[in-house]
């Protein structure tokens, strides 16, 4: 039984990494370091949310145990954190 979950937990990780892209928003490519450095972030910020409102969603339908979501959630909370304060310091330089 922890078998299949965990296989079925690394399929939807698999998936949900490779389709992520697809969903990507266009980055416009500027010759500012400072500018792309900050759009790289806001980036990964928004990826790291929209993978929370996955996890959720694979919670809520039952593929992810509550245990998983919990360590998945807590750990994109804290990566979304620091990278929320990184934003914050780029735009206070």
């Amino acid at each position: 039984m922890f078998a299949e979950i965990m296989i079925l937990v690394t399929f939807a990780v698999l998936v949900i990494f490779i389709v992520q892209p697809l969903f990507a928003t266009h980055v416009e490519i500027h010759s500012d370091a400072e500018d792309d450095e900050m759009q790289t972030l806001q980036l990964r910020k928004e990826i790291i949310f929209r993978q929370i409102k996955e996890a959720e969603m694979e919670h809520d339908m039952g593929n992810l145990s509550d245990e998983d979501y919990k360590r998945t959630r807590l750990m994109l909370k804290e990566e979304a954190s620091l990278i929320i304060d990184d934003i914050e310091q780029q735009g206070k330089s």
